[in-house]
């Protein structure tokens, strides 16, 4: 192999990589589809147009995995025959490390973890900037999720029910409505500009960020979920609220919300910090 021979392999490793990375945010986008498509009939095409994209990334995988190993033999024998191609200039030795000629593995689609969350109300209520409905059914589907309907409230161990599935599309769908006002990844954006650290409750900094999204006024907590600005003119990051329906109104109101938000701060890192 020569060296236009190399360059001709490292361009068509170059135009199949980037085909893979387009094929790949498509596939995303049909699974975001998938997830929150209520229709059989949809849902069946959507599922049609996974498969085939599927396919097409492991053929892709493949001819990448061939590009690789035909450029990794190149450079074995480059190592070992340095002259090749003759040159008529006086010979240029270079002290190098030895290269390693394994070929890089190849790129791997992992099956996707589809989300346990039905959002299809969620994002018609969204689209309709109907926010405190949309508030209240983001509720909803937490507590689906994590099987806690009939007690309104959620535990530490309850969060194991969940998948970044689930967090991503919610919160893109919020992020999406609101065009970046509101959303769980706003809220951890907010959460480090006050100082506070990646997954890591704590009480005086969750003080600072209720007087940045608006949970606090004048010092003091909204003590009632109608007391929440339910308009797009609320501060950044008042939505989703986290207002779980026990203890509204009730002496535990504060702690219930305080506990809401800590869970949540840990699988809002977890998973939004892959993605962003």
């Amino acid at each position: 192999m020569n060296i236009n021979q190399q360059q001709r392999l490292e361009k068509q490793r170059d135009t199949v990589q980037a085909e893979w990375d387009l094929r790949n945010e498509k596939l995303k986008q049909l699974r975001l589809a998938l997830a929150i498509e209520a229709g059989a009939a949809v849902k069946f095409q959507l599922q049609q147009q996974i498969q085939a994209e599927e396919t097409e990334l492991k053929r892709l995988n493949d001819e990448l995995h061939t590009i690789e190993q035909a450029l990794a033999l190149y450079t074995v024998k480059l190592v070992e025959s340095p002259t090749i191609e003759p040159d008529p200039s006086p010979p240029i030795v270079v002290k190098s490390p030895p290269i390693d000629p394994t070929p890089s593995p190849p790129i791997v689609v992992k099956p996707p973890i589809l989300p346990k969350a039905d959002c299809h109300q969620l994002r018609d209520l969204l689209e309709k900037k109907a926010w405190q409905e949309a508030d209240q059914e983001t509720v909803q589907i937490i507590l689906q999720v994590a099987k806690r309907q009939k007690e309104g409230s959620l535990k530490a161990k309850d969060l194991k029910n969940f998948s970044c599935s689930d967090i991503c599309m919610i919160d893109q769908l919020w992020i999406e409505a609101s065009q970046g006002q509101f959303g769980f990844s706003v809220q951890r954006n907010i959460w480090f500009s006050v100082d506070g650290q990646p997954g890591k409750f704590d009480p005086p900094i969750f003080r600072n960020f209720g007087d940045s999204v608006g949970w606090r006024v004048n010092g003091e907590w909204l003590r009632h979920y109608t007391s929440l600005n339910f308009s797009q003119a609320a501060p950044k990051g008042h939505l989703p609220s986290l207002r779980f329906p026990y203890a509204e109104g009730g002496t535990h109101w504060f702690a219930t919300w305080q506990d809401n938000f800590k869970g949540f701060l840990i699988l809002m890192e977890d998973c939004l910090s892959r993605s962003y």
